[in-house]
């Protein structure tokens, strides 16, 4: 019985945490390569709890020009270094993505520069459906290794959604079969998918393995998707180890999917994305015994690319610098992503709550909720246009700036604009923060050019109301600035 569940109200994690085949060189005879010690590669990241609650979207990262785009929405990226093991790589970086529907197919990208931009490879797919005799409807979610163990990559895939195949590679571009890695059958005979896999060289303590699979597993049909955990001696075969690694009741939804695995101050954790849009992190322990849900670490911005779904987190780091790559938007339009941990000279978020402030016409006040980003927000009690709330924030460098201002809407809420006193201009256009229902949601203020850095005020004017709205209040959660 795993221990320490909390349960979904407890939060933001930030609140609560202040052998079948061989291997082989190519032809029809698969000799093993000879066997050597366990990975040293660090393939796990390691990173802090202020990390990893950090992470803004950057930018889209996947090439302009796709070469293999079937059905114009590509998932599930990741990225290896590619000049860690091969002497004259295509770019530094190789990254790897898939079509989510049929026919899929596996696609590599190269870059020099982490941040991109990345080319498409000429030759894409690299695997596809028919791919050395395999004949499924589609071929999607690759994850690349590299194996010390062969001194070769392993990649994983699906296809179909309830098996998990391997393939093995020299160069990282030209993929051999390597066979079936795990079925959704191997957990019982109602397990109907087994898909998503994430694959680390990892000995969970008194077991005696050397590889982990996270995967998403369903058992039945509809909904209930959770987070499975099988393991290896080979990185070939996997047998399973726990069907209920994690579960998605805890986290508000229906659906988990998109595993990785991360060490967050030293603990064990399981990060993915859950159907409400949002990506979870779930403590697991060293020995995989634990399912401590810790809440949401990213949650997806309503805004464009991401449009209320951010979704298979795959970290990485270069240097001092913490980068995910993710699918960002609803499926059928996704794109592939690229977060950063915020640092002052491109992305800088204020909490409401925290701001100095003032107001004009009406009062204001802090409130507290753990939905709000940093635990909490401010709100103006207003009932006449021309009220404001004004709040101080300290800009960094002058230049241009992309405002963007997180409210809570509701049916009370009214009408409003960014005014910049001592630039005696109005910024962006009048939103609406009238909603049927209760929600937080990003309003893109527009962008300006700031001369200086230092103190900006930054005044929010009730300037009307929705017909339906019963009330002119607002409440303000967050405001980011970002280049």
């Amino acid at each position: 019985m795993k221990k320490g569940a909390l349960p979904w109200c407890a939060g933001i994690i930030l609140m609560i945490l202040s052998c079948s085949q061989d291997i082989g060189t190519g032809g029809a005879a698969r000799a093993i390569a000879e066997e050597t010690t366990a990975s040293t590669e660090e393939d796990i990241q390691s990173l802090d709890l202020e990390s990893l609650t950090s992470f803004r979207y950057f930018k889209t990262i996947q090439p302009d020009q796709l070469v293999h785009d079937p059905t114009g929405e590509q998932i599930f990226p990741m990225v290896i270094r590619a000049d860690e093991h091969l002497s004259s790589p295509l770019g530094r970086y190789y990254m790897y993505y898939a079509p989510h529907d049929a026919p899929g197919g596996i696609n590599l990208a190269y870059a020099d520069n982490i941040e991109g931009p990345y080319t498409d490879y000429s030759g894409n797919p690299i695997v596809s459906k028919t791919f050395e005799g395999i004949n499924v409807s589609h071929v999607s979610g690759p994850h690349v290794i590299w194996a010390d163990q062969y001194g070769k990559y392993l990649m994983y895939f699906h296809g179909e959604n309830n098996t998990n195949r391997w393939a093995y590679s020299v160069d990282g571009i030209s993929w051999e079969y390597g066979g079936i890695a795990l079925q959704a059958s191997q957990f019982g005979s109602g397990y109907t998918e087994a898909q998503y896999a994430r694959v680390y060289e990892y000995e969970i303590p008194g077991v005696g393995n050397r590889y982990i699979m996270l995967h998403m597993l369903l058992e039945g049909t509809g909904n209930g998707r959770k987070i499975g955990l099988s393991i290896s001696n080979d990185g070939k075969s996997f047998t399973p180890y726990d069907a209920d690694l994690i579960l998605p009741g805890a986290d508000g939804a229906t659906n988990l999917s998109g595993a990785s695995m991360a060490i967050i101050d030293g603990r064990y954790m399981v990060l993915y994305h859950t159907s409400t849009g949002d990506m979870c992190a779930t403590e697991v322990g060293d020995d995989f015994s634990m399912e401590n849900h810790l809440g949401i670490f990213y949650r997806a911005s309503n805004l464009a690319p991401e449009n209320d779904r951010a979704a298979a987190p795959f970290l990485y780091t270069e240097g001092t610098s913490r980068y995910m790559f993710y699918e960002a938007g609803q499926r059928g339009s996704t794109k592939l992503a690229l977060a950063k941990v915020m640092d002052s000279s491109w992305a800088n978020l204020f909490e409401a709550e925290d701001l100095p402030v003032s107001s004009y016409g009406a009062d204001q006040y802090d409130f507290y909720e753990a939905a709000a980003s940093g635990g909490g927000g401010n709100k103006l009690d207003s009932d006449s246009n021309g009220d404001y709330v004004e709040y101080q924030a300290d800009l960094p460098a002058a230049g241009q700036w992309n405002i963007v201002v997180r409210v809570k809407k509701q049916s009370s809420r009214g009408k409003f604009r960014l005014y910049l006193p001592q630039a005696g201009k109005y910024v962006g256009e009048e939103q609406d923060g009238y909603s049927t229902v209760n929600k937080y949601t990003d309003l893109d203020m527009g962008r300006y050019n700031f001369n200086s850095s230092g103190t900006k005020n930054l005044r929010f004017v009730v300037t009307g109301r929705n017909e339906n709205s019963t009330g002119s209040t607002l409440a303000i959660d967050s405001i980011l600035f970002y280049r």
